[in-house]
């Protein structure tokens, strides 16, 4: 695991969260089984003793995922004549979440990391991260990564060059989103001066304060793409499109209806 977080993470995008795994995974007496000692049994008892410590089988298995390219890596380098996770039953994903933000949340949040007053304080520019992911359906990282030099507010839309699935997007921006964008000072050519780690604390810290019940950042995405067809904003193409789906099965996923939104239709 050291070589792999030496030499094949940094190249990876989720480079932080593997190296997050692996010292978890390093905590665990599967560490100090011998290479070639590993059998699909050792693994099978690792996923056992993470269920024991209340760990749902999502998470399992992104770390058991992680996992996967460690020993995949290992055959590579010849130190494994076989891979044992490939004989192991990954645990299940688990339902795609449907959890919706009212607007009675969003003005809690907003309340409480000061949203509406001149933006001066990083806690601040949290809240309008936050804001302008639920109007745009970017993604956390996509949002604080923004440099102006990807901004074309004239034309109401961003250029984004890098994303999580290797693809370039360009992103339409609404009168609202570009409010939330002029509001920002930045810092040089950087839109947003916090980074991606402060926004899950601060914003993790004001939900708890708020004892708002499971709710997460990346539910904003959720969020987004359910307004935009309550709203008739795209047809099913153009929204994947925005989103970045390459697989048109994604928005099963991400359009969460709400009862009386589905009911409004048949009045509509």
């Amino acid at each position: 695991m050291e070589r792999y977080r030496l030499e094949i993470s940094p190249r990876k995008k989720s480079a932080r969260w593997e190296d997050i795994r692996m010292r978890k995974v390093q905590r665990d007496e599967i560490a100090r089984i011998k290479l070639a000692a590993l059998s699909h049994e050792d693994f099978e008892d690792w996923i056992e003793r993470e269920r024991a410590k209340g760990l749902k089988d999502a998470s399992i298995r992104r770390e058991f995922g992680v996992l996967c390219q460690v020993c995949r890596m290992c055959r590579k380098w010849r130190w494994m004549t076989h891979n044992p996770t490939e004989l192991v039953e990954k645990p299940k994903n688990s339902k795609p979440r449907k959890r919706r933000i009212s607007n009675q949340e969003i003005e809690a949040i907003c309340a409480e990391l000061k949203v509406n007053l001149p933006c001066k304080y990083v806690y601040q520019e949290v809240g309008l991260v936050w804001l302008l992911a639920i109007e745009t359906g970017m993604r956390c990282s996509e949002i604080t990564t923004l440099e102006k030099r990807q901004l074309f507010l004239e034309d109401y839309y961003l250029h984004l060059e890098e994303t999580k699935n290797g693809d370039e997007r360009d992103v339409p921006l609404s009168p609202r989103a570009i409010e939330i964008i002029n509001s920002v000072p930045g810092r040089g050519d950087r839109v947003f001066r916090v980074r991606s780690k402060s926004v899950d604390t601060i914003y993790r810290n004001a939900r708890d304060k708020l004892n708002i019940k499971d709710l997460r950042f990346h539910d904003s995405r959720h969020e987004a793409a359910s307004r935009f067809v309550r709203d008739n904003k795209y047809n099913l193409m153009e929204l994947c499109a925005v989103m970045g789906w390459r697989d048109p099965k994604m928005a099963q996923d991400y359009y969460a209806p709400t009862a009386s939104e589905l009911a409004r239709r048949l009045r509509d």
